[in-house]
């Protein structure tokens, strides 16, 4: 014997209204997450930060250390620089910002960060003691 549907009952339309709700409310959440902080609900962090006007992108893997980010950098003091994201989920982007004194610039004073190379890498921290690698885009 085959059954047909026939018209939906009222408990079938009450729950097709109730899932159309909280697919629209999820939505605007994750909308409203988006436009506040810069990251969708479900990132860590950005896959793309910049820094002395430079892009970096991501690099694949789990994130390290901060001993294990110092001995991959190299040379230099690895620090913070500035901060990727917004709102609550801003997150602090560290690199080695060049010598730590102010060179002369025709324009005066300016600290060494402002006027030295950009760094080739940088490592965004997500925790106490977990930083992702990120590399320059593009090249030096």
């Amino acid at each position: 014997m085959t059954r047909t549907a026939g018209p939906p009952t009222p408990l079938r339309r009450a729950v097709l209204a109730l899932l159309a709700l909280g697919l629209v409310l999820a939505g605007t959440w994750a909308v409203r997450v988006r436009v506040a902080d810069g990251l969708w609900p479900w990132q860590e962090v950005a896959e793309r930060v910049t820094w002395c006007d430079r892009d970096y992108v991501r690099l694949p893997g789990p994130p390290r250390t901060l001993a294990a980010a110092r001995s991959e950098y190299g040379q230099g003091g690895l620090q913070q620089v500035t901060t990727a994201g917004r709102g609550a989920r801003a997150r602090e982007v560290w690199a080695d910002p060049g010598p730590g004194h102010a060179v002369r610039t025709p324009d005066g004073w300016r600290p060494a960060m402002e006027t030295g190379p950009c760094a080739m890498g940088v490592y965004v921290r997500t925790g106490p003691d977990a930083f992702v690698p990120f590399e320059i885009l593009g090249g030096p």
